[in-house]
């Protein structure tokens, strides 16, 4: 299977917000952000109740309710922000717009310009959808992003997909329901 594609800069921030949702790390740095913000407010709120009597400590903690809210918006914005100026760079970086992937019976190869490069399909461990790309997992963290909208002659690239993951025995996993959060 051959395709060749062109990685924009929207494909290419969609994969970055991809992974970085389901990274354990962030994940975990995430929730441990929130549950501290959950700290504070109950140790002031508390604080406020005993020093200031129970209706002011529960006005306190009604106005808390929507700043937390507003916290995890604002944090959603923030990795948003470092994420898109990661990908301008990212894509500074490239030397030619048209990247090509060909699949063998036991590689991947990947021609980007003048850099090529080739994979083990051993190394391939898991193949995610999204509604903008496919995104081939690899063993070392790193991913192979293949947008939806690229040039493959038999036009069945999902189904080979499919038939890939099947005979490396991995998972095959559609979000097509996937949002940045």
């Amino acid at each position: 299977m051959k395709i060749e594609f062109e990685i924009s800069e929207e494909d290419l921030l969609a994969h970055q917000l991809f992974a970085t949702s389901n990274a354990i790390s962030i994940r975990k740095r995430r929730g441990r952000g929130r549950i501290f913000l959950i700290l504070i407010y109950l140790v002031a709120g508390v604080l406020i109740w005993n020093s200031s009597g129970p209706l002011i400590g529960v006005l306190f903690f009604l106005a808390c309710i929507p700043l937390y809210f507003l916290y995890i918006r604002l944090e959603s914005k923030q990795y948003l922000k470092h994420i898109k100026v990661f990908v301008k760079e990212q894509m500074k970086e490239r030397e030619s717009a048209m990247t090509t992937l060909h699949f063998e019976d036991h590689q991947v190869t990947m021609a980007d310009g003048s850099n090529a490069s080739s994979i083990p399909l051993s190394e391939i461990n898991t193949i995610f959808e999204i509604n903008q790309l496919y995104s081939l997992k690899l063993n070392n963290g790193q991913a192979i992003v293949l947008p939806k909208n690229h040039i493959n002659p038999s036009n069945d690239t999902d189904e080979q997909l499919h038939q890939l993951a099947k005979t490396l025995g991995i998972p095959f996993i559609r979000q097509l329901d996937w949002k940045w959060k």
